[in-house]
């Protein structure tokens, strides 16, 4: 009788760590060849490289607890992570509230509006009670139609696409309130030299010595569930494994396809498709910068290496060019070498100086199912770890509110782990 889960992302290795730790079987099913899941990485110059960029704040305080306990911390880096926007083909400085002042596409009256806005969003006590507005209503309530045409739809509408009008004004509320803890000299951020991924090989190795085990390319083939409880499941290669309970880290709705009792919640998935970039030069001197520009597939670019130095992937400057396209566009249909070219393509009209022979390498990454669409009502969709099916945990994405990350991860990957350790039969 075995511990399975299902899935080898962050909230997986963390739940398998969890129940090894207490001396439990336990035996991790992953689909790909490798591990990591929205944390998977490519090597560059022998230094582990996120396909999906990855950063984390003092306020996630699992992440700390967890690379503390895997003797990491002393790889960890914290900087102040300085924030830009691309509008009108300029670059505005957008890392302290000051900065504010400079921004020349709002007038006066705008920013003041957005000043008094944003210092609104941070006294909201309880955002969920926002739930079943829009945000682009309530932000057109509390602002202006300049405010929202040059600040938020643009933002909104790089992650959601065709889904911005239905955007839950809750959601918007707390990721303000996330982004915007910063003092006078802009946001703090944190990233661990090396890569995340070295979080994922450690835990890997510690789970394996605790006799763990994992099988990669490997998926769940049939699911035998008696009485309400999952009994034992088929592997593709044939493989029957009895189990005391499951944990699914993966998407609710292959979840629901492998476990056809399951009854999956009604939510909508994102994905996203990201093209590395390894330059000779630098674009400019920011870390993040949100891109405002009618036709770019680019919500935002992200220059790595103004973070991180570039040392560590031998002098090149690496930058992130990422979105977030609906399911219908075009771009999923797309090899890796076509989505470098039109990325590449969007890249040159922000900067026509920059040519191919300034870039060295490049990786172009796309994912289904790595994000929620967090539409209105969607609160009440949330689901708990708690399954109809009884030894049957859910946790990672379909639990994750109001932003996935390594910290939430880590956080229901521990939940189910304490949950799956409480089922003491079949």
């Amino acid at each position: 009788m075995t511990y399975l889960v299902i899935g080898g992302g962050v909230a997986g290795l963390v739940a398998a760590w969890e129940l090894v730790k207490k001396g439990l079987d336990v035996t991790i099913v992953e689909k790909n060849k490798e591990l990591g899941g929205a944390l998977s990485s490519v090597k560059i110059n022998g230094t582990y490289l996120e396909k999906y960029y990855h950063h984390t704040f003092p306020r996630e305080k699992l992440l700390q607890d967890l690379v503390k306990e895997l003797e990491m911390e002393n790889k960890m880096e914290w900087k102040v992570g300085t924030v830009a926007f691309y509008y009108d083909n300029k670059v505005y400085r957008m890392t302290a509230p000051i900065d504010l002042l400079s921004y020349k596409p709002l007038n006066i009256l705008e920013k003041a509006l957005l000043g008094k806005f944003m210092l609104q969003i941070l006294r909201i006590k309880d955002p969920s009670k926002y739930d079943d507005i829009t945000a682009r209503e309530w932000i057109l309530k509390n602002t202006s139609a300049g405010v929202y045409k040059k600040m938020f739809e643009p933002l909104i509408k790089s992650k959601f696409g065709s889904d911005t009008d239905r955007i839950s004004a809750a959601w918007f509320i707390e990721r303000m309130k996330l982004r915007n803890q910063r003092g006078t000299k802009g946001e703090i951020l944190g990233y661990m030299r090396g890569g995340f991924f070295q979080i994922i090989e450690e835990l890997e190795k510690r789970i394996k010595e605790r006799g763990g085990k994992i099988l990669k390319n490997t998926e769940i083939k049939h699911v035998n569930v008696v009485d309400g409880k999952v009994d034992g499941v088929q592997l593709s290669d044939g493989t029957i494994l009895k189990t005391h309970a499951v944990i699914s880290t993966i998407s609710p709705q292959v979840t629901n396809r492998i476990f056809p009792d399951y009854q999956a919640p009604n939510l909508r998935l994102q994905g996203a498709i990201v093209v590395i970039l390894g330059m000779d030069k630098k674009l400019t001197q920011y870390y993040w910068t949100n891109v405002i520009k009618e036709g770019i597939r680019i919500g935002a670019y992200l220059e790595h290496t103004n973070f991180i130095d570039s040392g560590f992937y031998g002098g090149d400057e690496v930058v992130y060019l990422a979105s977030y396209p609906d399911y219908s566009a075009n771009l999923w249909q797309m090899g890796e070498k076509e989505i470098f070219e039109n990325y590449f393509g969007d890249l040159q009209k922000l900067f026509p100086e920059i040519t191919k022979e300034n870039v060295r390498w490049w990786v172009a990454s796309k994912a289904k199912d790595v994000g929620l669409v967090y539409e209105t009502g969607i609160l009440s969709r949330i689901p708990k770890c708690e399954t109809n099916i009884k030894n049957l945990f859910i946790g990672g994405l379909a639990n994750s509110y109001p932003e996935r990350s390594i910290d939430t991860s880590i956080k229901f990957g521990k939940i189910c782990a304490e949950l799956a350790a409480g089922v003491t039969s079949v």
